[in-house]
């Protein structure tokens, strides 16, 4: 995936079906809006600032909620990385406008954007008519979040072929309809060639697909198709056999065994690429297109959701922190650090400051900044996630067996680790990294040790996380079982750096000397804090 050091600001049209109202921005407000009357909602899992009216307030909200429930539970993926979302809903299009990312000022077009952070996520919207093709934007934005949140790589076909599918959701009096074809995406498709299933699957960000123009659409338009003939075309297949194709279609390690994807493919379809690519294809000329209709979650009424007036000085702290998120602007940081001042006590500032500096690439800056936040007590799980990541790169970036994590610094990871855990209990990283206190540290945490071997079958790196076990099990005094984890690792394909690493414990155990290797010489583990991705010139 191509990565650079900025937050991914993904510019999406958002409608929820309520009416326009008249346009009336004060210019001469610091922060546009601010002056007007504002209302914070908290559903379980969103808050929202808004200054519409309460009924479309609570909609957009539940809207939001019932889309995020039907994915989860339609593909049984479970929140392992939460992440917190905050929807801005403005009822004026010309306050809205100001915050929109620069590049798209003056674009009167656009009824809402999504920026992704590393601490949060926020959703930025205006009123506007309803609008089916908008609202499929956004589903798909979020869609990606909570793939993002469910702690998977999936390749970017099947990302992409997900999102697309599930953007066309429906609600309906008979249920959950998943699967409307959408009318840009088939509009692409009868005008261009489909391209090999071998190459649509074998694609990267990298790849030719997403640095030319001309193939972007149809690899968008076709992952839905291939989604969509496995979901709605074929008839007959087992819901378990379909939930066995996804699981490998969506391993983040397939793109490296391609065998193993089209051996799935002909288990399934009983054919081989080319055969059902011609399948595919006469799927989408039948023009007779089927939508799985599936019963409708249970999800908190929006009546339930918390509501409470928002104080003038709280909506100016928040729309300078909208404004700094995406436009990174001066005026924006300057109102945070006077909401510091206001407020010493207040944490979240500290968070978007932390954000920020990843943005920059300043690491140590963003771990001043959220451990500031910690200190102040703050509840956002996203935070002790990514200091987590920053702390467990600054000290495992490299592997050296003799290396002995200090006292003092083993006791600190721990227990920001121990919290971060209690705020995401089904995560992998804080786990995976706290292998590598356990591996490292002077005296041994049993307790420690015992939990990382209890998730141990649901961590995403267990090659490496295994070679964190077996450093514990030779500082405990216990070669054989540090053999046999060696030998486990070797069983599960590891990547050149696990394998040479493996190596150098072997080695030492056998009396032999290796010398030391950095973590970055092989691709990302769970160590490294990468940048967020740039937005996708195909949305």
């Amino acid at each position: 995936m191509q990565r650079t050091p900025a937050v991914m600001v993904l510019p999406v049209l958002l409608a929820f079906g309520v009416s326009c109202v008249t346009l009336d921005a004060r210019p001469s407000e610091e922060f546009p809006g601010a002056g007007r009357t504002w209302r914070y909602f908290r559903s379980p899992n969103f808050e929202m600032y808004s200054s519409t009216d309460r009924s479309a307030s609570r909609d957009a909200l539940e809207r939001l909620e019932l889309l995020r429930a039907v994915v989860l539970e339609k593909l049984h993926f479970k929140a392992r990385k939460p992440r917190p979302v905050t929807v801005y809903y403005f009822n004026s299009g010309r306050e809205f406008r100001r915050y929109l990312p620069e590049k798209y000022q003056g674009n009167d077009s656009y009824v809402g954007f999504c920026n992704e952070g590393y601490d949060r996520t926020v959703i930025t919207m205006m009123q506007a008519g309803d609008d089916d093709e908008a609202r499929e934007i956004v589903y798909h934005e979020y869609i990606h979040y909570v793939v993002q949140i469910a702690e998977l790589e999936p390749p970017p076909w099947f990302d992409e072929g997900l999102a697309e599918l599930y953007s066309t959701m429906k609600d309906t009096p008979l249920g959950i309809e998943i699967g409307r074809p959408s009318r840009g995406r088939m509009e692409e498709l009868r005008h261009a060639s489909l391209l090999p299933l071998d190459v649509l699957f074998g694609a990267t960000r990298n790849s030719e697909l997403f640095t030319r123009d001309d193939h972007t659409g149809v690899f968008y338009a076709e992952s839905w198709a291939v989604l969509h003939f496995c979901q709605c075309g074929v008839k007959r297949i087992p819901p378990e056999q379909l939930e066995r194709f996804y699981r490998t279609a969506a391993d983040r390690n397939i793109q490296a065994h391609p065998e193993v994807l089209r051996a799935a493919c002909r288990d399934l379809f009983g054919c081989d690429y080319a055969e059902l690519l011609k399948r595919i294809q006469a799927h989408l000329l039948s023009g007779s297109y089927r939508w799985s209709l599936s019963s409708r979650p249970r999800i908190a009424d929006s009546r339930t959701y918390t509501e409470r007036a928002a104080s003038g000085e709280e909506m100016v702290e928040r729309l300078a922190e909208l404004d700094f998120r995406v436009n990174r602007s001066p005026r924006g940081r300057l109102g945070l650090l006077q909401a510091l001042d206001r407020a010493p006590a207040s944490a979240r500032p500290h968070e978007a400051l932390g954000n920020d500096a990843v943005v920059d690439g300043d690491t140590r800056l963003a771990r001043d900044e959220w451990e500031k936040a910690v200190a102040l007590g703050t509840d956002n799980p996203a935070v002790y996630q990514q200091l987590g990541r920053i702390e467990g790169s600054r000290w495992f970036d490299e592997f050296d067996f003799h290396f002995r994590l200090p006292d003092e610094k083993a006791e600190y990871l721990r227990g920001l680790l121990r919290r971060s855990i209690e705020w995401a209990p089904d995560q992998s990283e804080a786990f995976e990294t706290l292998a590598w206190v356990e591996g490292t540290a002077r005296v041994i945490n049993a307790d420690n040790v015992e939990r990382v071997t209890a998730h141990l079958a649901t961590l995403n790196h267990q090659p490496r996380t295994l070679l964190a076990l077996a450093m514990v099990a030779v500082h405990q005094g216990s070669p054989d079982r540090a053999r046999s984890l060696l030998a486990q690792i070797r069983r599960s394909d590891p990547d050149r750096f696990v394998k040479s690493a493996a190596d150098v414990i072997e080695g030492e155990l056998d009396g032999r000397r290796a010398p030391r290797m950095r973590l970055s010489e092989e691709p990302a583990g769970p160590l490294q804090i990468d940048p967020l991705p740039l937005p996708d010139p195909g949305h």
